[in-house]
């Protein structure tokens, strides 16, 4: 497995001890991505610039103030001289009528007149707000009037007496004192005026040297801006650079990764996901970002099934590094099921806090699998063990027995021959009577033994005929005769003459069903009733035999048919055999593509053996004949 995170040599060593988060190369990292210094600086910047161009508004303000109120003094300077120009003007009209009588004269008078209210309005309007100029223009509008009602007189006194008499008026230098005396009124306000203007015409420099301060301070506060803009923006571009190849790095690392790596926020959200996790998971980073682990990673506990706890919910919780229990599944959103194995750790920052989690997780289906076959070898080898021993103890049981069953026959017939020698010849027929049944018992027993002994190699002679079952029965009950005559049952055939064909081996099934009703015989006391049916169900012939015996346990039904079983007897039971006619009855119904079934309500209610052979390929389908016995 590759690194799980720059710095570390393995994923499990970046986990044994929580994963540090890689500080940010170069500056820490703060509002809008910007570096605190760099924030500063831009703040600090963006600043001087507002408070230069607040100064420059204000000096603009200034300045447009005190150029209005220079042309407003000059406004003033020049309506008083329009005021001075009007009154001669008007004098220059009169003094030209008196000397030549025409009224043509009289025009600038009488414009003067005219143009008088209009100026007089003015100049009050424009020293609204000086009352010793309010004070100069009431006693100009007097002096003004007089000098327009001496006027008047003249030119009335022309029209009515001749130039003489009008000159006589003008030479009393009445009119020179009123005119004298406005100059001076219009003087005084004109000084006022001018005193105003120069200290006007200074605010105005001073608000213009100002204002061109101010502007030349915002035009370098503005160069230098772009300057630390522009060292900024290259700042921040080779900050984001470094980050872009840490991101990169990161990524990469994450890529190479063996192993499935899941981040997590602070709130248990997924934010990265490594190829090999979305593999395992079937989630791709782009659906898996912002959705809780619990959504992406579902795990369960394999043997119980039920949901188990992801442990990024603890990780969060206690900021320690965490694992997976055992046997844990992952459910993929394919519905696979995976199992797995994890590490989970914190993401701490360089102060300590947790900003997330990073979970790295595996794929051990081959360990499991590996596991489950050492476990099976192991069970498998503990059974083997078991079948060993009983097959051993079955071994020396059957050697127990056939030692028994062997000397059974042999002791009557050493006796036999015992009594034969102490007698003539004519008195030895129940003694050979002897030796022959018990000659016959062991040709069974070694028949039996060999029989197993061909099974077991696979080389058992059937030879197929079309056989009817009843004759099959009739010969294995001629075979059961004596002993059912021995023990004194009552033995029940029903049993159809034709009509239940097999193919098979006659004699093989005789010795099937011979050995089921030695066995009904062997176990059922003295006087019981043994019962055998044969029917069609199915195409399958079956044959029931049925006995009010002393049962099987029903934990021993599933080993009556195994070899040397005697399950319906014990160890103590005084009844021959050596527990091979059972199974040896199996084999041969299976080698003719047949079942054998034994059932019992248990010890002391008897037993019934079903046998089911198909019928054969060319029965005739005539209806079977019943018969009964």
């Amino acid at each position: 497995m590759n690194s799980v995170l720059p710095g570390y040599a393995s994923a499990e060593t970046a986990l044994a001890t929580g994963v540090q988060a890689p500080e940010p190369t170069g500056t820490d990292w703060s509002w809008f991505g910007l570096p605190p210094k760099l924030l500063a600086a831009f703040s600090a910047i963006s600043l001087a610039l507002v408070l230069a161009f607040v100064a420059t508004l204000v000096n603009l303000r200034n300045v447009y103030g005190t150029a209005e109120m220079v042309s407003h003094t000059h406004a003033v300077l020049g309506s008083l001289q329009r005021l001075l120009a009007a009154v001669v003007d008007a004098e220059t009209g009169q003094r030209g009528f008196i000397i030549t009588g025409s009224d043509q004269y009289l025009e600038p008078y009488l414009r003067a007149r005219a143009d008088m209210p209009a100026t007089f309005a003015r100049v009050r309007t424009l020293t609204i707000d000086n009352l010793a100029q309010q004070d100069d223009i009431h006693r100009l509008q007097s002096l003004t009037d007089l000098k327009l009602t001496e006027l008047a007189e003249a030119i009335q006194l022309r029209r009515a007496s001749g130039f003489p008499a009008a000159q006589a008026l003008v030479k009393t230098d009445g009119g020179k004192h009123t005119m004298d005396a406005m100059r001076a009124v219009i003087a005084r306000m004109s000084d006022r005026e001018n005193a105003l203007l120069g200290s006007r015409v200074t605010e105005s420099s001073r608000d213009y040297r100002r204002a061109l301060y101010t502007s030349s301070l915002t035009a370098v506060i503005s160069l230098l801006a772009l300057v630390a803009i522009f060292s900024g923006s290259a700042q921040l571009g080779l900050a984001r650079n470094r980050a872009a190849r840490l991101a990169e790095r990161h990524r990469v690392t994450l890529t190479s990764i063996g192993d499935g790596v899941i981040v997590t926020d602070n709130d248990g959200r997924v934010t990265e996901l490594n190829p090999v996790a979305e593999a395992l998971t079937g989630w791709t980073l782009a659906e898996a970002v912002g959705r809780r682990i619990e959504d992406v990673f579902v795990i369960i506990h394999a043997q119980t099934r039920q949901p188990s706890e992801v442990p990024v919910g603890r990780v969060l919780r206690e900021g320690i590094v965490a694992g997976l229990a055992n046997h844990t599944v992952l459910i993929s959103r394919d519905g696979r099921e995976i199992p797995i194995d994890d590490s989970t750790a914190p993401v701490k920052l360089s102060d300590g806090q947790v900003a997330g989690v990073v979970m790295v997780f595996r794929d051990v289906t081959e360990r499991y699998r590996a596991e489950q076959i050492s476990a099976e070898l192991v069970e498998h080898e503990h059974h083997a063990r078991v079948r060993a021993e009983t097959a051993n103890r079955a071994k020396d049981d059957f050697l127990a027995m056939l030692g028994h069953e062997l000397r059974h026959p042999l002791s009557p017939i050493v006796m036999a021959l015992e009594v034969m020698k102490k007698r003539s010849a004519d008195g030895t027929e129940r003694e050979r009577g002897i030796i022959e049944r018990q000659a016959m018992h062991l040709t069974r027993l070694v028949e039996n033994l060999l029989d197993v002994s061909r099974i077991t190699r696979g080389k058992l002679p059937i030879d197929r005929a079309r056989v009817e079952i009843a004759d099959v029965i009739a010969n294995a009950v001629e075979m059961s005769g004596p002993l059912f005559a021995q023990k004194q049952h009552v033995l029940s055939v029903a049993v159809p003459r034709t009509g239940l064909p097999v193919d098979g081996d006659a004699i093989r099934l005789g010795q099937v069903l011979a050995n089921l009703l030695n066995n009904a015989a062997k176990y059922t006391p003295p006087g019981g009733r043994i019962t055998v049916t044969a029917t069609r169900e199915q195409g399958y012939v079956v044959v029931l035999i049925r006995d009010t015996g002393v049962g099987i346990a029903p934990d021993a039904l599933h080993r009556i048919f195994d070899l040397y079983a005697q399950e319906r007897a014990g160890r103590e039971s005084t009844n021959d055999g050596l527990g091979l006619g059972l199974a040896i009855a199996r084999r041969l119904v299976e080698a003719h593509d047949g079942t054998i079934e034994a059932h019992s309500e248990g010890i002391g209610a008897g037993s019934e053996f079903v046998l089911r052979l198909p019928v054969s390929a060319e029965q005739s389908g005539e209806a079977p004949e019943a018969a009964g016995a």
